[in-house]
């Protein structure tokens, strides 16, 4: 009966543990793939602010010549 529910004690400890690292592995990805998006959103807008303005520099370039 004593035997029977240390193991049962350590069987929930070990289920806890696994459910703390399947949240923490979740957590963990989850901030990634956030902080990867941010930095693909911003390189994109930096690009393409980039490509605007040398698009605008060679428009007035031409206009004016």
């Amino acid at each position: 009966m004593i035997m029977t529910d240390i193991t049962t004690y350590y069987y929930y400890i070990l289920l806890l543990l696994l459910l703390l690292l399947l949240y923490y592995y979740y957590v963990y990805y989850y901030y990634y793939y956030y902080y990867y998006y941010y930095y693909y959103y911003y390189y994109y807008n930096y690009y393409y602010y980039y490509y605007f303005y040398y698009y605008n520099y060679y428009y007035y370039y031409y206009y004016y010549y």
